[in-house]
């Protein structure tokens, strides 16, 4: 019983782990994104000057 609890109990912790990972994957992409975003703006507010 304690040994099952234990796997139940670690397979949880994986989820969580998993999740967050996803999620700063995530965010990281949406960083990317800006940071791509903001450059392409920039570089045609230089070039219209």
């Amino acid at each position: 019983m304690r040994s099952n609890f234990f796997s139940t109990n670690h397979g949880a912790e994986l989820q969580r782990h998993n999740r967050s990972d996803s999620e700063l994957k995530q965010q990281h992409e949406i960083l990317l994104s800006t940071l791509l975003l903001e450059q392409q703006l920039h570089s045609t507010a230089t070039d219209e000057h």
